[in-house]
């Protein structure tokens, strides 16, 4: 009977032992996935911010070149 109890608490203890194990190593997985996706966010904020830097700059060339689009028409339509 003794070793009957000795072996059930044994195993019970192994049992508690490898859950605790499985949900650490569980957490601990989605911990270093949420932080992937937080990484990954980070990065498409640099590229939208990125982008939204260069727009100022895109119009002003073509605020540019419509001034010399307009010039040439002109000039063309004298003829």
């Amino acid at each position: 009977m003794v070793k009957v109890a000795v072996f059930l608490i044994v195993t019970i203890v192994i049992a508690a032992i490898a859950i605790a194990i499985t949900i650490w190593a569980l957490y601990k997985g989605l911990v270093a996935k949420k932080n992937d996706v937080e990484r990954s966010f980070s990065s498409v904020d640099v590229i939208l911010k990125k982008r939204i830097d260069l727009i100022p700059n895109l119009v002003a060339s073509v605020q540019t070149y419509m001034r010399f689009e307009q010039q040439t028409l002109m000039e063309v339509t004298r003829l």
